[in-house]
């Protein structure tokens, strides 16, 4: 067992002054006693002074107080009944010194929305249930102040960890040392290592994860992800044993078991998979009673010119307006869910200072690695409605941000330019020297005229409880937009590519908390953007992304592949009319399929020129003949499962010459 790391903080504690906690691992929502360690520096503690301690669930920016991620209730701490949980008690190390401990109030949902000093202003006003420790005489350099978070001692149960497994930050300072404005904050600068910490980890696995690139050829090796994920999406890092490969059909050479050790924390990929036989494949684990998902592969007798790779480039973090750090967000979409490639996309607006953006970007470019896992630069913009920016070169990335801040002292240094309304945005990143594009989603306006050459993709699917997913997408087709379509999280509480099956069943969100609104932000699952492109790279990513070479999932790894006349989606043809249009459709399902619909509008009306139903089986191959119209007609593809699961093409834009 590692040794718990002490931290300094000098900026809000003072020289020297140092803070432990442990234990520093703990296992989701196990009983625990926390004890911290705060050994103060030079200038001691003074009578008129006092300690603030920010619980790790309550440092984000809205505090959010999402259910999966309270420390067994949502008052973190309590000091009037010594046989409940979250009891806590402090000692001091200097002889006659008394500690006092108080308990502020919640504060709510967004204290002090958007104010440049609203963290700093709800830790004067003894909000986000901070905790304050004062001492009946001055204290001395040398003195150890203790807290017992979980005292036992007198029948508590102690403090039960959150459900989700992530690293949990928490917050102590001086109350003479707080700063003007939250930009001086280490949580506000992306610098959380210089925070005490506790890690929790994932719960014995209720599932089996797997994952891979879906279109393969005969006789070449295919690498297989692997994870034991417990029933909240986390992995179970401390998962052992041998887990079996079933490929339908006995169509492939395999390993046939994957052996799992403490050494591989809940995780493996193996490359020794290949097919001996064209068609679609299906792959599942299976170990002791638990299963993974099937995962559809297509075999091809030639190795494919491209492949599918699965991404999420929707998600907030910690140090803006999420609740999950920047690092956590890449490693479980790394190293769990398997995904190919993700952005994060923190608010322009609520980047707390300069050294967070920075923070961002090199944290992203640290987290690339081509040919197994590509990181892109972005941000979200808030205005009349939100749009996400991406671009491929950190050095070209150009902060803009909405008018939320404009009466927020200015930058110091400027990293960002206020720029409003939506229709300037898009002007002003087209016109930027970098490749650059924008998604829209939700929240985004789409105030006619939509300039699509940088309004590429939009995200039809995300974790928003009321997103309208083909009716706003059917809009802007018919607009005459020329727009692909993406899924995506927009995850404010859970990790880029969670695994989580349904948040909502699992931690339904109170509609009061301590008085004051719930947050209800995000109850749904994360959903998945599939890309088509020739290589796993920055650059060959972005360019399929600006060619709508894409498809939405609601986070099952599904294959669709849709093409007219040989263009796949995301392409425009043209044709004359009347013209003969051969559509091409695969579908590989994770589960089996319940509805294959194609829905055209031919600039009038829409239309559903096939339909499919009462399907058996994952896997469906359909060829059709259809004719064209006059005009521009727009074609895309919404596959539905039996398990709920569903998925929608970019649109196909088919244009007659006369």
């Amino acid at each position: 067992m590692s040794k718990p790391k002490s931290v300094t903080l000098t900026s809000l504690l003072g020289a020297g002054t140092k803070i432990q906690v442990t234990p520093d691992k703990v296992v989701s929502q196990s009983w625990q006693t926390c004890t911290f360690r705060i050994t103060l520096g030079a200038g001691g503690l003074a009578r008129n002074d006092s300690l603030g301690l920010v619980c790790g669930s309550n440092i984000d920016r809205w505090q959010f107080q999402y259910a999966s991620h309270i420390w067994g209730c949502y008052t973190p701490w309590q000091t009037h009944d010594p046989a409940a949980p979250n009891f806590i008690t402090a000692t001091c190390s200097a002889p006659d010194a008394g500690l006092t401990l108080r308990v502020g109030a919640s504060g709510g949902l967004k204290p002090f929305l958007n104010e440049h000093d609203h963290f700093v202003h709800s830790l004067r006003a003894r909000y986000r249930y901070l905790l304050e420790i004062k001492t009946n005489r001055p204290l001395r350099r040398g003195d150890r102040i203790t807290l017992a978070w979980g005292d036992r001692t007198w029948g508590s149960p102690g403090v039960r960890a959150p459900a989700m497994a992530l690293t949990y930050y928490f917050l102590p300072f001086k109350f003479s040392r707080l700063p003007v404005s939250d930009a001086s904050l280490p949580i506000r600068q992306g610098n959380f290592e210089a925070l005490p910490a506790i890690r929790v980890t994932g719960q014995p696995a209720a599932s089996l994860h797997c994952a891979g690139r879906p279109l393969a050829a005969v006789d070449t090796n295919f690498k297989l992800h692997c994870a034991a994920i417990d029933r909240f999406g986390n992995v179970d890092e401390n998962f052992s044993g041998a887990v079996s490969i079933n490929i339908s059909g006995n169509k492939a050479a395999h390993p046939g078991t994957i052996i799992f050790q403490p050494r591989h924390k809940g995780r493996r990929m193996i490359g020794n998979v290949r097919f001996k036989k064209p068609g679609w494949h299906h792959i599942r684990l299976m170990h002791q009673g638990i299963s993974s998902r099937k995962l559809p592969v297509l075999v091809t007798p030639t190795p494919p010119r491209t492949q599918i790779y699965f991404g999420d480039m929707h998600g907030h973090t910690l140090d803006d307006d999420g609740s999950i750090a920047i690092k956590d967000h890449y490693h479980y979409a790394r190293e769990v869910a398997g995904l190919d490639f993700c952005s994060l996309s923190p608010h322009a607006e609520y980047f707390g200072s300069a050294q967070a953006w920075r923070h961002y970007l090199m944290a992203a470019g640290q987290a690339n690695r081509p040919g197994r896992f590509v990181t892109f630069f972005g941000y979200e913009w808030a205005g009349e409605g939100h749009t996400n920016v991406y671009f491929m070169d950190p050095d070209q990335a150009q902060v803009f941000h909405g008018p939320r801040i404009k009466d927020h002292p200015r930058d110091k240094p400027v990293f960002r330019e206020l720029c409003s309304p939506e229709a300037e945005l898009l002007q002003r990143v087209k016109a930027l020297p970098g490749a650059a594009f924008c998604i829209g989603h939700y929240h985004t306006r789409y105030k006619m005229p939509v300039d699509d050459s940088i309004m590429r993709l939009h995200e039809v699917y995300s974790a928003h409880r009321n997103n309208p997913m083909d009716n706003k997408l059917r809009a802007l087709l018919e607009q005459g937009l020329h727009i692909g379509a993406v899924g995506g999280s927009d995850t404010h509480r859970l990790p880029l590519g969670s695994l989580c099956p349904d948040p909502e069943h699992l931690w339904r969100q109170p509609a009061t908390i301590a008085g004051h609104t719930g947050s209800q932000s995000c109850p749904k699952k994360c959903g998945l953007q599939a890309t088509f492109a020739p290589r796993l790279g920055r650059r060959e990513l972005f360019a399929a992304m600006q060619q709508r070479l894409t498809y939405a999932t609601t986070g099952a790894r599904i294959i669709i592949i849709l093409e007219i006349n040989g263009a796949l989606m995301g392409n425009e043809i043209r044709v004359t009319p009347r013209s003969r249009l051969d559509v091409n459709i695969r579908i590989g399902g994770t589960a089996p399929l319940d509805e294959i619909s194609l829905h055209r509008y031919d600039g009038q009306k829409w239309s559903c020129p096939l339909r499919k139903t009462g399907l058996a089986g994952p896997t469906r191959d359909i060829r059709q003949h259809l004719t064209a119209g006059r005009g521009v007609s727009v074609y895309y593809l919404r596959v539905r499962q039996q398990d709920g699961e569903m998925a929608w093409s970019s649109p196909i834009r088919v244009a007659t010459a006369l």
